[in-house]
């Protein structure tokens, strides 16, 4: 209560009233700090007793100080965690501490912690896809200060996209190169872009490419002729629509019954691949030697087809001098 006096004495008492003195709470625990791009997250554990918080920081070390309104220290008052500092600069290292604080007054510092903001990489180069059966493996050359990379696509283009969150495109995030999206749809055109990521944050879209997953050649080819020459053979066949190259298989042993060329154990099987045309010459053969040879279709899918019709032919030496 309070009275109040003059000369004349003192008067009756103010109505009561009453309070408890408080303590100020202690000071906060688990302060870390999350990286951004010109930011920093701050994070911390609650207080007991604690109704409002201070946060400090300096590009100067904080520990020890227990003046925290000196030059060179930041005060951000009245915040809850987690909170963000923005306007940073990246690559510069920040000291951080918080107090707590309530109607008794402010807590003691918290231990400090420090981290660095940190600009976004560059946007990744050098994208490349190559066409699989229902599948697309992409590459790009690694780019300076990245963790991670994103790669989106769609079947429509992405050209001049920048929001890649939209309908239609599916995001593949923490990716390495090279990488493989499969389950996709022969026959579609797949156009994809690539990202660079780093606690910063994510970079904008490399230059899109696009790719079109193809089925395996299914069909044998047909039409397969060989022409002896002197340790040679001449191997002409006929073209076939949607094939990309042969691959052409010869032996001096029959090849008739090997029906998968790729996982054959046959060490006299000898695979010329990737032909484009329709037709090439083996050379280096044995004179005199029955030579033996099928032919298999491939295209972007990747695989060999069924083989062609079994051909066979002796490569012979010119005949001496009259």
């Amino acid at each position: 209560v309070v009275t109040a006096s003059n000369a004349g004495g003192e008067s009756a008492a103010s109505a009561e009233m009453s309070a408890t003195p408080l303590a100020p709470p202690g000071a906060p625990s688990g302060l870390s700090l999350t990286v951004g791009n010109a930011q920093l997250d701050a994070t911390w554990t609650a207080v007991d007793g604690a109704t409002e918080y201070t946060l400090y920081y300096s590009q100067s070390s904080l520990a020890g100080v227990t003046d925290l309104s000196g030059s060179g220290i930041t005060r951000v008052a009245k915040v809850t965690a987690p909170h963000t500092v923005t306007g940073l600069t990246n690559g510069t290292l920040y000291y951080f501490v918080v107090t707590a604080s309530n109607a008794g007054g402010e807590s003691a510092a918290s231990a400090e912690m420090s981290a660095t903001p940190l600009a976004p990489p560059g946007a990744p180069s050098g994208l490349s896809l190559s066409a699989g059966d229902a599948q697309v493996t992409a590459t790009w050359a690694a780019v300076s200060g990245a963790t991670t990379y994103n790669l989106y696509y769609s079947t429509t283009s992405l050209a001049g996209v920048t929001d890649l969150t939209g309908t239609g495109i599916t995001r593949v995030a923490n990716v390495t190169a090279p990488h493989t999206v499969a389950e996709l749809a022969n026959g579609t055109p797949y156009y994809v872009v690539v990202t660079a990521s780093n606690a910063g944050g994510e970079s904008a879209a490399s230059s899109p490419a696009s790719v079109t997953p193809q089925a395996p050649a299914t069909g044998a080819p047909v039409g397969l002729r060989l022409t002896a020459g002197n340790a040679r053979l001449e191997v002409i066949w006929t073209v076939m629509d949607g094939v990309t190259a042969y691959n052409l298989y010869y032996s001096p042993s029959s090849l008739a019954g090997v029906t998968d060329f790729t996982t054959t154990t046959r060490s006299d099987i000898t695979r010329v691949s990737n032909l484009t045309a329709n037709s090439t010459t083996v050379t280096g053969l044995t004179n005199g030697t029955l030579y033996y040879a099928v032919l298999t279709a491939i295209n972007a899918g990747g695989g060999d087809s069924a083989a062609s019709n079994e051909a066979s032919a002796t490569p012979f030496s010119p005949p001496s001098a009259p």
